[in-house]
């Protein structure tokens, strides 16, 4: 189910993106509403599964050394129990079906050259529906992070009958 979000749960989003510990009574003076308020959007936004707390661990500093994209062609009618499947491997990620030659794009996060072969051919390539995967290490991180909700929110000041 999907729900509507209004400027207080952008607000809320916007302000705990910046700051994920940050006061419900600094985030309220901020937005102008009470706290009593925002903690009722924080639940909602939780319940709906529009927000999950969580910490963000830089995984190469964690000694996750070898990052890699992982691309893999099901086999026909394979596709969504492939990518259930391999969502359920710890090193994995991020799952994404994509058109084109290969059917799925998997970032893994694996602790040297050695874990991630092993992934791959002993775990993906095991999986039932697997034709085939290629291996893409990943060599630098330039960018990694979630779109910012300042980018994605509504913008209010548009006439409904203008493109922005």
């Amino acid at each position: 189910m999907m729900i509507k979000l209004d400027a207080v749960d952008y607000g809320v989003l916007k302000h705990l993106q910046v700051d994920g510990r940050m006061p419900f009574t600094d985030i309220a003076k901020l937005l102008g509403v009470t706290s009593g308020t925002v903690r009722n959007r924080f639940d909602r936004l939780i319940e709906n599964g529009v927000l999950d707390i969580r910490a963000h661990v830089d995984t190469y500093k964690a000694g996750f050394r070898s990052p890699a994209i992982v691309l893999v062609r099901t086999r026909a009618g394979s596709l969504d129990s492939v990518a259930e499947a391999v969502a359920e491997y710890s090193e994995v990620d991020h799952v994404a079906i994509t058109p084109g030659d290969y059917d799925l794009d998997l970032t893994v996060s694996c602790r040297h050259n050695d874990h991630l072969l092993s992934l791959v051919n002993y775990k993906i390539q095991a999986t039932d529906g697997v034709e085939d995967t290629r291996i893409k290490p990943v060599l630098k991180i330039v960018k990694s992070r979630q779109v910012s909700v300042a980018q994605i929110q509504p913008r209010t000041d548009i006439k409904k009958d203008k493109i922005a």
